[in-house]
């Protein structure tokens, strides 16, 4: 086919046309099995069933390697991301035809030699517990779909820990990835087609083919220092029927604080996790809790997943509108916290009632205590906000009806601290 290119054997190249024609990868592609398959558009808007076995190839000695991705396993499905963090689980996806059981490799490209020391360098990865010093390797599945999980990880913590001083002297403290495929050099009887891009940024050798790939605006990954984990505690909503035990947190007849904390917990995590963070919920409806512990398992559960932000979502039991963060003293995060919750009180000052004093300090919570949250939780910031109060008709119906725009901010704030922050 005119505007490909192929490569024979070891290293026998084939162009067929003096351009070379790109297939663009498509933003709506993510690969994994939800019980043994997962259905997701394509690039013509088809489904792309994982656990099916792609079409056969006309002749067994072509093979294709049709995309190329950095993902994360959410949910039992490899999503495409756009950025990531060092020491974050990640996976690269090869989607291949013609390609089953065979073994493919892959270099992680540093574009300026942040990492790797040099521009265009490939750098090191973990894949399991070893260190990959020249490119991951990873067998094709029956459903044509190499999975290879790595990170950009060092075996020893003062490399990576140099490597993260690195990144953060850059600009704007982000390094820039791309993925070179290699399925042609192992597989020495087979004629394999890319369809990748080439990044303009190639000037060398390698310059011209076709078995890069970037990510999905065709630009190139951003690996960050880290990808901090954010824990959403949506307060009260205990209802341990067997132990008598019903917390609906403020009330106003029928109209629970629970719920309405549920609902902006429910939404900054979906806005969290569409824009490439790792998020957690505490809970996802009413729980079952030990009356004994009515709080521990909230931080024990923040703690458990190494959180670094932890946001408790409540309101008052009033009639205002007026919304502020709370941050607790003494517990050795106090700097961070009120710096991050000054970020998020501004960005949602333009969407809720936001009071001069909206940013205020606790002191003296034990373990059982409301804010007990915040006085074990182990992470770099943790605060609880109050989004009014539950006896304002006005104010429930703002909270529903501008979760989304109210998300949004969460997410911005987040965003603007984290990259100074990790």
């Amino acid at each position: 086919m005119a505007g490909e290119i192929i490569f024979k054997g070891l290293k026998k190249l084939s162009i067929q046309a003096k351009s070379v024609r790109m297939v663009a990868a498509s933003e709506n592609l993510s690969y994994g099995a939800r019980s043994g398959r997962s259905s997701q558009k394509g690039d013509n808007g088809t489904d792309l069933l994982i656990g099916q076995a792609p079409d056969p190839p006309q002749h067994t000695t072509e093979a294709e390697v049709l995309d190329a991705y950095i993902g994360r396993l959410k949910e039992k499905a490899y999503t495409r991301i756009k950025w990531g963090g060092l020491e974050e689980q990640l996976f690269l996806v090869i989607k291949t035809r013609g390609l089953v059981g065979k073994e493919v490799t892959a270099n992680i490209i540093d574009r300026d030699g942040i990492i790797s020391g040099k521009k265009m360098g490939s750098i090191s990865v973990m894949q399991g517990e070893h260190t990959a010093l020249v490119a991951l390797t990873g067998k094709v599945r029956n459903d044509g779909f190499a999975v290879i999980p790595f990170m950009v990880k060092s075996t020893e913590k003062k490399t990576t820990d140099l490597w993260r001083e690195q990144i953060g002297q850059t600009p704007d403290k982000k390094a820039r990835l791309c993925i070179l495929v290699d399925a042609h050099s192992g597989n020495a009887d087979l004629t394999v087609t890319y369809r990748g891009n080439n990044p303009k940024e190639d000037t060398g050798p390698t310059a011209g083919k076709s078995n890069y790939w970037l990510d999905t605006a065709n630009t190139w990954f951003e690996l960050r220092r880290k990808n901090p984990v954010i824990i959403l505690d949506a307060g009260h909503g205990d209802n341990n029927a067997k132990n008598s035990v019903f917390d609906p947190g403020a009330v106003d007849g029928t109209e629970y604080e629970k719920d309405y904390a549920l609902i902006l917990a429910d939404a900054v995590n979906d806005e969290l996790i569409n824009n490439g963070f790792e998020a957690y919920m505490t809970r996802e409806g009413d729980i079952n809790v030990d009356p004994q512990k009515p709080i521990n398992w909230r931080y024990e559960f923040a703690n458990e997943k190494k959180g670094d932000i932890f946001i408790s979502f409540h309101l008052d039991s009033g009639k205002n509108s007026n919304v502020f963060s709370v941050y607790q003293q003494g517990k050795g995060n106090e700097t961070e916290s009120k710096a991050f919750a000054g970020i998020l009180m501004d960005k949602l000052a333009a969407i809720v009632t936001v009071p001069s004093n909206s940013i205020r300090q606790v002191k003296g919570y034990t373990r059982y205590n409301t804010l007990g949250v915040l006085n074990n939780f182990n992470g770099k910031v943790g605060i609880l906000m109050e989004f009014g109060g539950i006896a304002s008709d006005t104010n429930r119906e703002g909270i529903k009806t501008n979760r989304s725009t109210i998300a949004q901010a969460f997410v911005e704030a987040i965003k603007e601290y984290a990259n100074e922050a990790f």
